[in-house]
């Protein structure tokens, strides 16, 4: 009788029986599926979210901002984001944050531990990935919603409202948030574009507001220590026809152009379908026709690369590539180094050096530069 007892007495298990997973209940995009004039299929960006039809509801087919919040307060959880590579698979073959990742061996099938980034970054495999998992409260607080992306700018801008949100309150849990498409005017190879990264801030920002949220601190931090979320899906865009495939794309958001833009009233082309899996940052590999695609939206090409330097550089490590010294010029020029400055710097670079070179940009390290300047 008093065995029976306490076997029935374990009815609950620590850290676990106490959890409260959210499910995933959908996917907002940021682009819809273009296509050239020669019949090639490309994502498209878009100035507002394509949202699923219960959203629609209530915000319309259009949105531009979405009330948010987020159930717990991990940001490593709730905005993940890493280098990924999953070649031509549909899996996920390579995972890195730019010091160290992990790489799938494909002889053994086991994730072994390397540097990263490694040379399929400069050659365009391997990519940035965020995803972003936010509850929409006014559709519903019974699941979250992920937002794919790998725009530079989203990412940084993203981390930025956060971490501010999180210093002014004390916590991003269950604090009620705006998420927007912003517009943002970029110069490309002397071309004008407007691009629509996202931006996260306050709700009501007055300081009575914020006061009240902090007074709840205790309580809301104690709850969303319950709560688990559904991890974000992950798949290899290309598999999903999502990518484009272009030797070197570092996505038409990243430019250092700045200046206000308006927003441009261009939608997806007729007939258009919402892009799975959606990052929404490549461009086409071929130029699209002025009917599929708004000249103010759509990614300009990439500069010329420059005359290649001599096969080494001197030390035995062969020197950039053609695809290398276009990427990084491109990336400089956008973040208003001159022509002229970024010539002299490449000029007889190792590939080695190059890659380190792109990372860096990339990040909006500009040191180097500026000194050269």
């Amino acid at each position: 009788m008093s065995l029976n007892f306490r076997c029935g007495s374990f009815t609950r298990i620590k850290d676990l029986s106490d959890k409260r997973r959210l499910p995933r209940l959908g996917k907002i995009r940021l682009g819809v599926k273009a296509v050239t004039a020669s019949g090639k299929e490309y994502p498209r960006e878009v100035s507002h979210f394509i949202v699923p039809p219960e959203v629609a509801a209530v915000y319309g087919e259009k949105p531009t901002q979405l009330d948010v919040m987020f159930p717990i307060n991990d940001i490593e959880t709730v905005f993940p984001q890493a280098y990924k590579f999953y070649g031509s698979g549909r899996g996920l073959k390579c995972v890195g944050n730019g010091e160290s990742a992990l790489r799938l061996d494909e002889k053994t099938q086991v994730m072994s531990e390397r540097a990263c980034p490694c040379e399929l970054l400069e050659k365009g495999a391997c990519q940035r990935r965020a995803h972003l998992l936010v509850m929409l409260p006014n559709v519903s607080v019974g699941g979250i919603y992920q937002i794919d992306m790998g725009s530079y700018h989203s990412i940084v801008d993203l981390n930025s409202g956060l971490d501010y949100v999180q210093a002014l309150v004390g916590r991003f849990a269950m604090v009620p948030l705006i998420l927007k498409r912003v517009p943002r005017e970029t110069h490309e190879g002397g071309k004008k574009a407007v691009h629509y990264p996202l931006q996260i801030l306050l709700a009501q920002a007055d300081m009575k507001t914020v006061e009240a949220l902090r007074d709840d601190n205790r309580r809301v931090l104690t709850a969303a220590a319950r709560l688990a979320i559904a991890p974000p899906k992950d798949g290899n865009p290309a598999v999903n026809g999502e990518a484009v495939d272009e030797v070197f794309d570092v996505g038409p958001e990243e430019s250092g152009g700045e200046g206000d833009a308006s927003p441009d009233s261009s939608v997806a082309s007729e007939g258009a379908t919402p892009c799975p899996e959606s990052t929404l940052h490549a461009t086409p590999a071929e130029e699209p026709s002025p009917a599929s695609v708004d000249a103010t939206v759509a990614a300009p090409p990439p500069p010329p690369p420059p005359t290649p330097p001599p096969k080494n550089g001197g030390n035995g490590d062969p020197t950039a590539s053609a695809a290398q010294q276009a990427a990084i010029l491109k990336l400089a020029m956008k973040a208003g180094i001159e022509e002229g400055v970024v010539l002299e710097k490449i000029r007889g670079v190792t590939q080695g050096t190059a890659a380190q070179m792109i990372v860096s940009l990339q990040r909006g390290d500009l040191t180097g530069f500026r000194q050269a300047a």
